[in-house]
């Protein structure tokens, strides 16, 4: 067996023959490593541009004897969490590969395992063997040398492929091995066996084009994907929504696949509401799966936090243990739309985004059967989440996603979901619409004892429960948050560590992000403190906003960002702006999904574009365009949050606001109303208020002008009113002393 995998092998070595570390030949022409060997080996730091394009040697041992070839770097990602380095072997030799497969899967622990490396002094290699233990935090899988193997991991072993002897595949391959302290004298065993593997779902994303999946069995594919949906903290507390079902009687006729007409949504039924194309009727369902009997294919609708995504992830592992217990229902696959969408080319064609969408697809599917097929066939159902997520080109995704509806190999059963707000001609499916209600007081009391119930089971949280709840029915303006259970497990955590609970949402994030900052400096004291991670947070978030993006690649990261802080970085940039991504990932901020970064929840981009907007007020949105859209939509929220976070210090904040009111005198104006208490009597303010009433505006905006010059001047009738009048401004002097005034006050 051994003899048979060391033909799957590749030494990365020095110029002079001498090993550094080990890597995985893909087929006969690629290979799979570390990026910290390849660095080692081409004496170059990550961040050298340069790195791409670079040549070293390798052995390989796939024929009779060990050959020494050339390979250039074409793919590199230089974090901990990742390690991952992509060759291209450029000398012409013909190589026997043998075609080989990672395996996927997330269902790893108590698995036997070999490796083969090339430590100090044993240029031709040893094998180690040992067990595999789980999963940590930052998403590496940690692995245990035997006491019996004679071998250990150590230097020689990075980028080692990892053999799962229970499975019979390579599930990923070693990064980094724990040092190994002074032998014991008597027993000579080294008292450090363990080191970590960068598991096969982050290589995949990393080199999709190259690496290829073997498949798995129905029931390891259902498996994990169950742990996988249950590691979120929303399905342990999760309670079944109010959903409400809209649709059209009314519909184009579905396309008939092979004679079967799906026609569940397009069904006729007594109508309750008449509309200009036909009648809209309305249904109340308490979970998905009762929309899913009567539509097959819907968009589920909700605020930000409301539990769309929640609600899915719930539906995918009830659907996969009642497939996994009886044998029977349909086969679930859950897609992350926000992911990076694969396509051959880069043109904006339908015919290409199409292809990127397959591709999209089959990257979460494992199994042997055509997805294709067996969702065509209503075998397998699929679950979109992040319709809104797709990016500045989510018009083209959405003519792809529509043709693939409509195509001849269309899916019986297609979920999608999409916030609320953001569900318009440009995102429309043309299918049913299922709204996510609000939680009732008795939902969010039972999300919250669950949670607090699971808090003090699996750490030393020892919180009371009924405290929690007087806390919070002690402040009524945190009625419309608790409606969304996104806040419910925020709140339950910021109580947890501070005692404390905030008012607002965006004062809810700052101090969720606050802890779990503090949690990680905790445990890595080298850590920049949290103003510095907030910049930077800050900064990337503008960025993905401005872009209309919603993934960026590291690389990205890194050309943006190394400059704009020089303040912070005086020394090492790339390794402090690593530390902060890092860290960033094991706090749940950030997710990393190959090369490419996003922020966990849309939550911390909007709070942290807000961070940014605060530090740096020019680059507010600037003002309205022809149609007095003062604040395009994709920053509203951070807008909303941007109010609350503005400084605590009178003067700063007024230099703050004197800046807004020039660029955007509606988030001038609705930061006054938000904060007059601490803006006082302003002249610059005042006087920038009245020359705005003069410029054509829309009614709405004056109304909200002369409202914030109310709270800014002591007596607001009688200089409005001089001024008014003194401009010729009868019609809103008018407004203002017959009807304002009373409506306003």
């Amino acid at each position: 067996m051994e003899n048979e995998l060391i033909k799957s092998i590749v030494c990365i070595c020095h110029n002079d023959g001498i090993p550094e570390g080990v890597g995985l030949l893909i087929n006969n022409k690629h290979i799979v490593t570390c990026a910290h060997v390849v660095a080692q080996v081409i004496g170059k730091e990550f961040n050298d541009d340069t790195i791409i394009g670079s040549t070293l040697n390798v052995i390989v041992y796939s024929s009779q004897e060990p050959v020494t070839l050339q390979a250039k770097v074409v793919k590199i990602q230089p974090q901990d969490d990742i390690d991952f380095a992509g060759l291209e072997i450029v000398t012409r030799q013909d190589i026997e590969s043998p075609r080989n497969k990672f395996l996927s899967n997330n269902l790893l622990s108590g698995h036997q395992f070999k490796v083969f490396g090339f430590p100090n002094y044993y240029n031709n290699g040893v094998w180690a063997y040992g067990e595999i233990r789980g999963r940590q935090a930052n998403g590496l899988i940690q692995v245990e040398c035997n006491a019996s193997s004679v071998y250990f991991i150590k230097k020689g072993f990075s980028g080692a492929p990892v053999w799962d002897d229970n499975l019979n595949g390579w599930v990923g391959i070693i990064n980094k091995a724990d040092i190994l302290q002074q032998e014991d004298n008597i027993s000579m065993i080294p008292k450090s066996v363990g080191a970590t593997m960068v598991p096969v779902s982050v290589l995949y994303k990393c080199w999709s084009e190259v690496i290829e999946l073997a498949t798995t069995t129905e029931v390891q594919y259902l498996s994990q994907l169950v742990e996988y949906m249950q590691s979120f903290p929303g399905i342990v507390a999760y309670i079944p929504p109010n959903i409400t079902v809209t649709y059209k009687t009314v519909k184009p006729e579905p396309f008939v696949y092979k004679g079967i007409k799906w026609p569940s949504e397009f069904d006729s039924s007594v109508s309750n509401k008449r509309t200009n194309d036909g009648y809209e009727s309305t249904e109340i369902k308490n979970e998905i799966e009762e929309v899913i009997s009567i539509h097959s294919r819907f968009v589920i609708l909700g605020d930000l936090g409301a539990g769309k995504t929640t609600s899915l992830q719930y539906t995918v592992v009830k659907l996969s243990q009642k497939r996994l217990n009886t044998g029977n229902g349909l086969i679930p696959v859950f897609v992350d739309l926000s992911d990076e969408w694969i396509r051959p080319s880069v043109d904006n064609s339908i015919g290409s985004y199409s292809i990127g969408l397959k591709n999209l697809l089959k990257k979460n599917w494992t199994l042997e059967a055509e997805l294709e097929e067996m969702l065509a066939n209503g075998k397998a159902i699929i679950f979109l989440d992040g319709l809104n997520e797709m990016g500045s080109d989510k018009i083209q995704k959405r003519n792809a996603i529509r043709s693939w509806l409509q195509g001849q190999s269309s899916p019986r059963y297609a979920i999608f979901a999409c916030r609320n707000s953001s569900y318009n001609k440009k995102l429309d499916l043309g299918l049913p619409t299922a709204t996510i209600g609000k939680l009732e007081t008795n939902s969010w009391i039972s999300i919250a004892t669950k949670l607090i119930d699971q808090m003090n089971k699996d750490s030393d949280s020892q919180i009371n429960l009924e405290d929690f709840l007087n806390l919070i029915r002690s402040k009524e303006q945190l009625s419309r948050i608790l409606s969304r259970p996104y806040f419910v497990g925020l709140l339950v955590q910021i109580y947890d560590s501070s005692g404390n609970i905030p008012s607002t949402e965006a004062l809810i994030l700052n101090d969720f992000a606050k802890i779990v900052w503090e949690r990680e400096r905790r445990q890595q004291p080298d850590l920049p403190d949290f103003s510095v991670m907030k910049t930077i947070m800050g900064n990337l978030a503008f960025l993905l906003i401005s872009g209309q993006k919603f993934t960026v690649s590291y690389s990205e990261i890194v050309q943006e960002t190394i400059g704009f802080f020089n303040q912070f970085f005086k020394q090492n940039e790339v390794s402090t702006l690593n530390k902060v991504i890092k860290a960033c990932v094991q706090a749940d901020l950030l997710k990393n999904e190959g090369n490419n970064y996003k922020f966990l929840d849309e939550f911390y981009m909007d709070y942290f574009a807000a961070c940014h907007m605060v530090d740096n007020p020019t680059k507010i949105p600037k003002l309205p365009d022809a149609n007095n859209v003062y604040v395009p939509e994709l920053w509203t929220k951070p807008v909303s949050y941007f109010y609350y976070l503005l400084p605590e210090e009178e003067e700063i904040l007024l230099n703050v606001v004197k800046i807004l009111v020039t660029l955007n005198p509606f988030i001038a104006t609705e930061s006054i109303l938000v904060l007059d208490s601490r803006l006082k009597h302003c002249n610059f303010l005042v006087e920038n208020l009245l020359k705005l009433l003069e410029k054509p505006c829309s009614t709405y905006l004056k109304r909200v002008l002369l409202l914030a010059f109310k709270k800014l001047v002591l007596n607001p009738t009688t200089k409005l009113s001089k001024f008014l009048t003194t401009r010729k401004l009868i019609c809103i002097k008018n407004l203002w002393l017959h009807g304002f005034q009373a409506n306003y006050a």
